[in-house]
């Protein structure tokens, strides 16, 4: 789905006892054992029986509290764009469900979005290299990537040739490492929780960084509707970390596997990758998919 979709959804699942403020860069964190955490920046501090860190790989409640876990590149440097539907090219049936392209060191998938996606549908791709971040303008760089992949098979080149400058997202592949040691730090009458990419962002080849995302917030969800400030909430914290973090090491895990695989270069290391891809990939998806399909939050 279309990100403004998203957005829209969980927006319009707030209620009108919601304050939302926007604009606010935390630079103070405070978690002290008897007295409530609090999280602000210069001039104002808010407190909160429970402060849910959900703010990304750059996340400074993390940086605060678990300084082990450190945002680093993955070694590879990824473009996406979202071509809208009335640019988008009429794909053939082969190509209508989406689909995965590796190469030595370069990988493009493309994925069509529905039919109501921002209003208008389209097709999200995106697209990745081994090496650093291009320091040129998105109109320079969508040049480069038209002609890295220019005898790659269609609909690449169509959907590459549809996509405007504007469209156009670079970004650096990063990943936390390690881990944070625990994704729950409890204190006062409750505690904080990281949640998504702030506990265990990873390289995107697997797909599962938001859905991981979603199973954290129904998991906590969870375990904190009935929990009262107090003991029950400063349990409810641990829990989440004992069940959270299995499953999103085991995740990282395939997705690092994966990363390997996708950063083959050479004919030697194509050619044993290319030689093992058609085992080793399906049990990895096979692995992510009955994880995916099999997730339940607890009872």
């Amino acid at each position: 789905m279309h990100l403004g979709d998203l957005y829209d959804a969980l927006m319009a699942g707030l209620g009108d006892r919601v304050d939302l403020r926007t604009g606010v860069e935390v630079t103070r964190v405070r978690v002290r054992r008897a007295a409530r955490p609090a999280v602000g920046d210069a001039r104002t501090l808010v407190e909160a029986d429970l402060i849910v860190a959900a703010d990304g790989i750059d996340s400074p409640v993390r940086r605060s509290l678990a300084p082990e876990a450190v945002a680093v590149g993955s070694g590879f440097a990824a473009w996406q764009a979202v071509v809208p539907g009335f640019r988008a090219p009429a794909l053939p049936p082969e190509h209508r469900a989406g689909g995965e392209t590796l190469g030595a060191g370069y990988r493009f998938v493309s994925v069509p979005l529905g039919d109501r996606a921002a209003g208008r549908g389209g097709i999200y791709w995106v697209a990745t290299a081994a090496g650093a971040p291009r320091p040129e303008p998105p109109a320079t760089q969508l040049t480069l990537l038209r002609r890295w992949f220019a005898t790659w098979h269609e609909p690449i080149g169509e959907l590459l040739a549809a996509t405007r400058p504007e469209d156009l997202v670079p970004q650096e592949v990063r990943e936390l490492r390690p881990l944070p040691r625990t994704y729950g730090f409890r204190c006062g009458p409750g505690g904080v929780v990281l949640l998504g990419d702030a506990a265990h962002a990873m390289p995107h080849h697997l797909g599962q960084g938001a859905c991981l995302a979603f199973e954290d917030a129904a998991t906590l969800r969870s375990l904190v509707a009935t929990a009262e400030p107090g003991a029950a909430l400063g349990q409810a914290v641990e829990a989440y970390d004992r069940v959270r973090r299995p499953r999103t090491t085991t995740v990282v895990r395939q997705s690092r596997r994966m990363s390997a695989v996708v950063q083959a270069r050479g004919r030697l290391a194509l050619r044993a990758r290319d030689a093992a891809l058609g085992s080793l990939r399906p049990r990895i998806l096979g692995q992510a998919h009955g994880l995916a399909a099999d997730w339940h939050p607890p009872d």
